[in-house]
């Protein structure tokens, strides 16, 4: 009779321990899914308006790609990584970063000809903190800093050409192509601050 009661217990016992992971998983809102999401920003990645899809294939790591209008230097697209060591069943504090390739919708030139790039080349690093409700709909705030990678490509104009093109340019609010001349001229590398909301939907896979 020990035998088979021990069996018994022991049969007991797995099948608990197996409902206890099947529940943990079901109760884990990130790992394993698929968001599809929009993005609202200043200076982030995707600008000002965006759209996105994230693979989550762990609640700790996802990569997503993207695409946006963008700011003053254009409409853009991205891919980004993001780290997510903290959190819990329904939120997650997330560590990213992106590259991004903006396509810029004016050209700013001089009588000559000289012009300064129609695309260019980002990196950005920043956190967030992320929340999933039971039914799939996430919400993400981060902010950040996306520096120029080729600030270089932008020194082509002197100080008073600069002046020239920002007299006769739109008025366009935040940082421009212009500062990144301005900081090319300098010899500095260019970089902005960010901060952007997202909003999507995500399902198990």
């Amino acid at each position: 009779m020990a035998a088979p009661l021990r069996l018994a217990v022991a049969l007991a016992a797995a099948a608990t321990l197996a409902s206890t992971a099947a529940q943990a998983l079901d109760q884990d809102r990130f790992g394993s899914t698929l968001t599809f999401g929009f993005s609202n920003g200043v200076g982030s990645p995707r600008g000002l308006l965006g759209a996105f899809v994230e693979y989550r294939p762990w609640p700790a790591l996802a990569v997503a790609a993207g695409t946006g209008l963008g700011g003053s230097f254009g409409a853009a697209v991205d891919g980004t990584l993001t780290l997510s060591p903290i959190g819990g069943q329904s939120w997650r504090i997330d560590l990213t970063g992106a590259f991004s390739r903006q396509f810029s919708y004016l050209r700013l030139g001089v009588p000559d000809g000289r012009s300064l790039p129609m695309q260019s080349n980002w990196i950005s690093a920043g956190a967030a903190v992320e929340f999933r409700t039971e039914g799939g709909t996430m919400f993400r705030i981060g902010a950040g800093r996306a520096f120029l990678l080729d600030t270089a490509s932008y020194g082509a104009f002197s100080a008073n050409e600069i002046s020239y093109v920002q007299a006769r340019a739109p008025s366009i609010p935040g940082a421009t192509p212009l500062d990144a001349a301005a900081s090319a001229l300098r010899g500095d590398s260019f970089g902005v601050w960010f901060a952007c909301v997202e909003i999507g939907f995500s399902t198990r896979l």
